[in-house]
């Protein structure tokens, strides 16, 4: 994939983000997140579990690194936080690319918890600009999903069939360098 290529496209998915290696490592420094539940950007009627996480942490450096690898495009960090939700924690359709000096140009979501995620579980990050037209991408695990920062998304709450099962999600706001 090009760097021109990212530019254009509004979603790429990876089916597996990283090895089974890195991915431990990066769970095991994902461990260490504290959650605070509230109202986050998207809309304060719909607040989720959200943990803050340093942008030199090892899993967020990890992500970095590798979406840059696989897309052999450069991008700078602008922030990061991970999503926790559990049935009935909806999300709200959002953009990412809002920001004051519009510096987010791509969102990247990458699927953190540590067990397989069963499709009747659902929880699907839902992406595109019609909301007749959707793209449903499933939260499966190491599973990471890059979109255009001005692409129209929403994430789902787990169905009650995921019982105690949290969807958690790094997700990385980035600015593509020219």
């Amino acid at each position: 994939m090009r760097e021109a290529d990212i530019a254009i496209d509004d979603l790429v998915v990876f089916d597996t983000f990283v090895s089974e290696d890195e991915f431990t490592m990066a769970a095991e420094d994902l461990a260490n997140v504290c959650f605070r539940f509230g109202a986050i950007s998207t809309d304060p009627n719909l607040p989720i579990w959200r943990g803050e996480i340093a942008m030199d942490s090892l899993a967020v450096q990890l992500a970095l690194r590798t979406v840059c690898k696989l897309t052999e495009a450069n991008f700078d960090l602008v922030s990061c936080h991970v999503n926790l939700q559990t049935h009935g924690l909806d999300g709200a359709f959002h953009i990412d690319g809002n920001g004051p000096a519009g510096e987010v140009t791509h969102a990247l979501n990458w699927y953190v918890h540590p067990y397989e995620w069963p499709v009747e579980c659902g929880a699907y990050l839902l992406v595109g600009d019609d909301p007749r037209n959707l793209r449903a991408v499933l939260p499966a695990r190491n599973t990471a999903v890059l979109i255009s920062a001005n692409t129209l998304h929403c994430a789902t709450s787990p169905s009650l069939r995921a019982g105690y099962l949290p969807r958690i999600s790094l997700a990385l706001k980035l600015r593509l360098r020219k």
